[in-house]
């Protein structure tokens, strides 16, 4: 097994725009690839850290991402808290968009035709018999946690609305939901 570098690459304005590990030997490769491409590797660094920062007088200095971006990263992570499942009755339940829309059809058969399923396949693989008024509450269970997670969404965008723009740097998401 080789051991490996870690490296950042570096661009004409000095921002860093990769990082990775290199085995031992191949720097002199990278340099030269990276070179033509007029941006500068610089091996020993654990660069994972640095990417979007600015390489300036030997250390890196952090670069606020803008509104837009925070915001996009906020609505991702408000779908994977959606889509994350949530917990029934000690049993896990698959939030994830086709099985709320399966949970809501079952529920809107039941309710309109009369038509009621006989048990409901949990997110752990095991099908469990369920009553109408259980399947009905598994299904308020799932439009609790996935208002719950738009609820956190919204919270979040508040709270970046309110931050001056010198100070977006210093955002992070709260877990919460």
């Amino acid at each position: 097994m080789k051991l490996s570098k870690q490296y950042i690459v570096v661009n004409a304005a000095g921002v860093v725009v990769n990082a990775g590990h290199f085995p031992i030997g191949d720097p002199a490769v990278v340099i030269a690839g990276e070179a033509a491409r007029g941006n500068t590797a610089i091996f020993g660094i654990d660069g994972f850290d640095h990417v979007g920062c600015i390489y300036q007088d030997g250390e890196f200095v952090p670069q606020p991402k803008s509104r837009a971006a925070i915001a996009t990263e906020i609505a991702d992570r408000r779908w994977q808290k959606e889509v994350g499942g949530t917990i029934w009755n000690g049993h896990p339940v698959n939030t994830e968009r086709e099985a709320q829309s399966k949970l809501n059809a079952a529920i809107t058969s039941g309710v309109t035709l009369g038509v009621w399923t006989a048990g409901w396949k949990f997110d752990d693989g095991v099908f469990r018999t369920v009553t109408q008024d259980e399947l009905k509450s598994i299904g308020a269970a799932v439009a609790t946690h996935v208002g719950n997670a738009y609820a956190w969404e919204a919270t979040e965008l508040h709270r970046l609305s309110m931050m001056a723009d010198s100070d977006l740097i210093y955002f992070e998401m709260d877990g919460g939901a």
